[in-house]
C-alpha cells in the first residue's frame, strides 16, 4: 500500500492587534489587547495502509 501523506502543520494563530491608544484629553480608556491567535489546526494523519492480499488475476499483459 501507498504510505499516508504526512499531515500539513497547522499554521500560527495570527497574533492579536495591538489595542489603540485612548484620546488625549479625558483619561484615555485603555486599548482593548489583542485576541490572541487561533492554534493551528493539527495535520490530518495519513491513511493508514489496508492490508488487504488481493488476487492478481493475470487477463492480459498489455
Amino acid at each position: 500500500g501507498r504510505a499516508g501523506f504526512q499531515g500539513k502543520e497547522g499554521l500560527p494563530g495570527r497574533e492579536g492587534l495591538p489595542g489603540r491608544e485612548g484620546l488625549p484629553g479625558r483619561e484615555g480608556l485603555p486599548g482593548r489587547e489583542g485576541l490572541p491567535g487561533r492554534e493551528g489546526l493539527p495535520g490530518r494523519e495519513g491513511f493508514k495502509e489496508k492490508w488487504v492480499f488481493q488476487e492478481k488475476r493475470v487477463s492480459q499483459k498489455v
